[in-house]
């Protein structure tokens, strides 16, 4: 599906009440979705109180009966067809680091991305297309993982991305891309960004890459199949 073709604003009471009626158009089918959450729908969820989306970045098994629920959703909320965005796909890790955060949603198997997840996934999206909101929400989700230098960052996206692609998006990519985005974030606080480029090139050459663990269980596999 293609992004919404006017700009409109949803906000995290807006997506939960569509998402609890797409659920209902579900249960009316006979079906249970299975679904996850990206992007910056999944920022306003669980970490942002603030954040609007024009969207939600989803991937979904049901494929056909998920979209014809989400058009009655949209009409009945007057909203465009196009609020469900699956084009994320390629952005998604079947082995997501961090805790999913599952919603109680009658009709769906609903989770949103951990902070971890979400946090590669913008790193990754970033090295293809830049846009001022991704990159705002990439600072957010570092800072939200008390990460403060562009290398933490780009070492959490590598472990989070190594050997899942054949492309040639690498550390470099994912290192830049960080740096980008603090040093815009730094510029517009009034803040030095030569301090935060100094402590991230310290120790370079060393094998100090931050580590995260997960203990969740659920899989993703069967989004993606």
């Amino acid at each position: 599906m293609s992004r919404p073709s006017f700009h409109q604003q949803l906000d995290r009471t807006r997506v939960l009440q569509m998402l609890t009626d797409l659920g209902a158009h579900m249960k009316e089918r006979g079906l249970i979705a299975n679904v996850q959450i990206v992007g910056g729908a999944a920022i306003a969820l669980t970490l942002k109180d603030e954040r609007f989306t024009q969207d939600v970045d989803a991937v979904f098994d049901h494929y056909e009966d998920f979209l014809a629920a989400s058009y009655d959703v949209a009409e009945s909320h007057g909203v465009q067809h196009d609020w469900i965005a699956d084009d994320v796909a390629d952005f998604v890790s079947q082995d997501p680091i961090g805790e999913p955060v599952e919603l109680a949603i009658d009709g769906l198997n609903c989770y949103v991305a951990s902070p971890e997840h979400l946090l590669a996934m913008k790193v990754r999206a970033a090295t293809v297309r830049v846009s001022e909101k991704d990159s705002e929400d990439l600072v957010f989700l570092a800072e939200h993982l008390g990460l403060t230098t562009p290398r933490q960052v780009a070492d959490l996206t590598k472990r989070q991305f190594e050997g899942l692609y054949r492309d040639q998006i690498g550390y470099d990519e994912y290192l830049a891309t960080a740096r980008d985005a603090f040093l815009v974030a730094d510029l517009l606080a009034g803040r030095d960004p030569l301090a935060r480029m100094t402590t991230s090139t310290e120790g370079e050459d060393s094998d100090n890459e931050v580590e995260y663990t997960s203990d969740q269980d659920f899989s993703y596999e069967d989004l993606h199949n």
